[in-house]
């Protein structure tokens, strides 16, 4: 959700338009594993083939009809934060 652009976490109004346009809430998830990272600048981690995976998800996001779009990307970006602090991730989250 953060854009081919960034910057890393911060979430893009293009989930939002996507949500519109199709109807289907958002669903905030976070993953860890083992993996190897492919060094972009968003530190995009891919799992090793057949290395165990955790991912938690957080609860479907809806957007209120008229609703600010910012408004919905800081909802998107909170929730990926409390999923981060459930995993364990956070300090990797700038």
């Amino acid at each position: 959700v953060d854009g081919p652009r960034g910057p890393a976490w911060s979430v893009q109004p293009g989930i939002v338009a996507l949500h519109r346009w199709t109807g289907m809430p958002i669903l905030p998830a976070v993953a860890t594993g083992r993996g190897f990272s492919i060094g972009s600048w968003d530190r995009l981690r891919l799992p090793y083939p057949f290395a165990r995976c955790d991912v938690w998800y957080g609860e479907p996001i809806h957007a209120a009809d008229g609703e600010d779009v910012a408004t919905v990307c800081h909802r998107v970006e909170d929730a990926l934060r409390t999923l981060g602090d459930s995993a364990g991730i956070n300090d990797t989250i700038s």
